[in-house]
């Protein structure tokens, strides 16, 4: 088939400036210029490598004058951190907005991609939390989908959002592990008897909820991911249902 066959040489102007309206939000002349001279490896290369964040983290002025950090404020705080989320929240996808429109690479689309399926809102938490739940996206964003869902099942945002907060060995939440295989993960196919849906059961569900049983939110910064260094939520043994699954 032609369109598998590897592209030879250089993309040219036609195609860099293709791939850079597909695969990036910062979509330039000078951008289109510099992809057009490299191969399709070396512009794939470029692609997945993540950017540097222009902000570390979202900054909040009542008056528009010195704004400040909220999420990791140097310590001791400066100046008293803001306390109204319904004002903050918005500080925080303002700041991904931003992010994304200076992000030369493909790792803000592809976070958007992911929350399309990974997804919770932005009132699962406070905006802190929301704010490690885009950091979780981003660092997934290019790399292994398993380790970014394993990862999904202790975010503070997705443990409020999907009710498995709500999930104990004695009295079992299924919302959880029902879209970890519906919306997630394989998806749900044709009915192919009483609960089954092809690609997964009823009984899957029952027992995907007892696995996810005990994971539930953690105090910021009390329990950080050692591999993603992201704050996180957390396995509670006594909540755990330690049968065989």
């Amino acid at each position: 088939m032609a369109s598998l066959n590897p592209l030879q040489g250089v993309l040219g102007h036609r195609r860099a400036a293709h791939l850079l309206r597909r695969c990036s939000w910062r979509y330039t002349r000078s951008g289109v210029d510099a992809f057009a001279a490299k191969t399709a490896t070396e512009a794939l290369a470029d692609l997945i490598t993540q950017a540097p964040l222009t902000l570390p983290e979202p900054v909040y002025s009542s008056t528009g004058a010195n704004p400040q950090p909220w999420i990791n404020p140097p310590q001791p705080p400066t100046t008293p951190g803001p306390a109204d989320e319904a004002i903050l929240r918005p500080q925080v996808v303002a700041w991904w907005l931003n992010e994304a429109l200076h992000d030369p690479g493909i790792g803000h689309k592809m976070q958007m991609f992911w929350h399309q399926f990974l997804a919770v809102d932005f009132e699962s938490g406070k905006s802190s939390n929301f704010f490690d739940y885009l950091l979780l996206l981003r660092w997934g964003a290019t790399g292994s989908f398993k380790k970014l869902i394993t990862k999904m099942v202790s975010d503070n945002c997705m443990l409020n959002y999907l009710n498995n907060n709500q999930n104990f060995a004695y009295n079992p939440n299924e919302n959880f592990a029902r879209e970890f295989f519906e919306l997630f993960t394989i998806g749900r196919g044709n009915i192919a008897g009483p609960g089954d849906y092809t690609t997964f059961t009823e009984d899957d569900v029952v027992q995907a909820a007892l696995v996810f049983s005990g994971f539930n939110n953690a105090n910021r910064n009390a329990n950080t991911d050692p591999e993603t260094g992201i704050p996180a939520g957390k396995a509670y043994p006594q909540a755990h249902d330690f049968t065989a699954k």
